[in-house]
């Protein structure tokens, strides 16, 4: 799926980020699952279907509120669109309240690589 997606194909993409997420829950790895979600969320961003990915990023966020990436991808999603309260929200949960935190979104070179 991450071939894919740099590829820019999207669609294609998902269904490799499905099928990893089926195959991550049925070996009980639940973590790695949320993050494969994570993935397929931003892969439907990329083919316009915003509102698919907004629902799966808001359920991550839910089942695993350690995930950073659904923390901070909701907050853009949100930002984007003017939702600034939701947005700001999001990043200070996936600042202050992740494991991982959101040092890594601020380091322009990360985030362009």
């Amino acid at each position: 799926g991450n071939a894919l997606s740099q590829l820019g194909r999207f669609r294609e993409a998902l269904q490799d980020y499905r099928e990893a997420t089926e195959i991550f829950r049925k070996d009980n790895e639940y973590s790695q699952a949320a993050v494969s979600r994570c993935n397929e969320a931003l892969a439907l961003f990329g083919a316009d279907e915003a509102s698919e990915a907004v629902a799966i990023l808001e359920d991550v966020s839910k089942r695993d509120p350690n995930i950073a990436d659904a923390h901070v991808a909701l907050a853009a999603s949100y930002w984007a669109s003017r939702d600034y309260s939701r947005a700001e929200d999001e990043w200070r949960v996936a600042c202050e309240n992740t494991d991982l935190g959101c040092r890594q979104y601020k380091d322009q070179n990360w985030v362009k690589d």
